[in-house]
Formats: C-alpha cells, structure tokens, sequence
C-alpha cells in the first residue's frame, strides 16, 4: 500500500470530528480506498464526500458503503468504474445516510440493469 493513502488516513483519523467536507477528486486512490475508509469511518461530521475519478470500481462501492456516516448529505463518485453491481451494494447502505439529498454517479457504466 502507498504511503501517500496511510498519510491521507492519518490526517483524516487524526481530524476526523472536524471534518465537514472532504474532496480527494482524481487522487487515483483505486484499490487503496480501503486505507481511506479507515479515517472515513470515524467522520461523524462529515456533511460532503466526493471521490469522484478515483476508479474505485465495485470493489470499492463495497468497501465505502460500509463505513458510510448518517450525516452525509451529498456523495460524489463520478467516473469511478461502477457497474450496476457496485451501486446496488451502494445503494442498501444508503440507508443510513437519512440527510443525503445528492448522489452524483456520472460516468459511471451502471447499464439498464439498476
């Protein structure tokens, strides 16, 4: 795992109450999100998250629906590699999210299947 991702997580796990919008567009965090998601996991303040152009593909969509915090009002994935699989997991953990009012998922191959 890059070191870059565990100095992203110690910022965000040392920070994590004060956060209210966090943007890491086109950090080509990919399979490393699972590192993130650790710090992402203790945001309970965290209002707006947008991993937009990381290319965490399905795999991810699993890994972040389950650190997902019921204060997140909008949520940005575009240009991720979602499929329908992907947003289906997304989507059972939206749950939680009882403030979201915005979930951009442009670019994303969903197909007819969602």
């Amino acid at each position: 795992m890059p070191q870059t991702f565990v100095c992203i997580n110690d910022v965000i796990e040392n920070s994590a109450s004060l956060f209210r919008s966090l943007s890491l567009i086109g950090c080509n965090i990919g399979d490393n999100l699972e590192v993130v998601a650790e710090g992402l996991k203790l945001c309970c303040n965290l209002c707006s998250l947008d991993l937009s152009e990381n290319d965490i593909g399905d795999s991810g969509a699993m890994i972040l629906s389950k650190c997902l915090q019921k204060s997140l009002h909008a949520l940005k994935l575009s240009k991720n590699k979602l499929s329908a699989k992907g947003i289906e997991t997304l989507a059972s953990s939206l749950r939680v999210c009882v403030s979201l009012t915005t979930l951009d998922l442009e670019g994303n191959v969903i197909g007819d299947e969602v």
